[in-house]
C-alpha cells in the first residue's frame, strides 16, 4: 500500500497542474482545480435544466460535487477493504485424531 501511495504522490508532483484521474474518482476530486470540478458539474445540471447563473444551479453545483465526493470517498473505503482481505495472514490450526476421524480447527 505504501508503494502505490508514493506512485501516486510522485505521479502527481511530476504532472504539476494537471488532472489525474476519471471526472469523479478520488483522484480527480483531489486534482482538479475548483474551476475544472465548477465546469465539469455545470454541464451534469445543464443536462437536469438548471440554468447558468441561477442560486439553483449553484445549489445542483454543491450538492453534485459533495455527492461525487463522497462517492469516491467510499468506492476507495472498499477499494482499501479489498486490498487488506487479500493480504496474506497467518492461520493456526490444530488436529484432533480420534480413530480414523481426524478434526481440523483453524482461526
Amino acid at each position: 500500500m505504501r508503494k502505490v501511495l508514493a506512485i501516486l504522490v510522485t505521479i502527481s508532483l511530476i504532472s504539476g497542474c494537471q488532472t489525474i484521474g476519471r471526472p469523479g474518482s478520488k483522484l480527480w476530486h483531489n486534482t482538479a482545480s475548483i474551476e475544472e470540478q465548477v465546469q465539469y458539474f455545470s454541464s451534469i445540471c445543464r443536462s437536469y435544466g438548471f440554468k447558468e447563473g441561477t442560486p439553483e444551479m449553484s445549489q445542483c453545483i454543491s450538492q453534485e460535487r459533495m455527492n461525487s465526493s463522497n462517492a469516491a470517498d467510499q468506492r476507495a473505503a472498499r477499494g482499501a477493504a479489498l486490498y487488506r482481505s487479500m493480504q496474506p495472514r497467518t492461520v493456526n490450526c490444530t488436529a484432533n485424531t480420534m480413530g480414523s476421524i481426524t478434526n481440523v480447527n483453524c482461526r
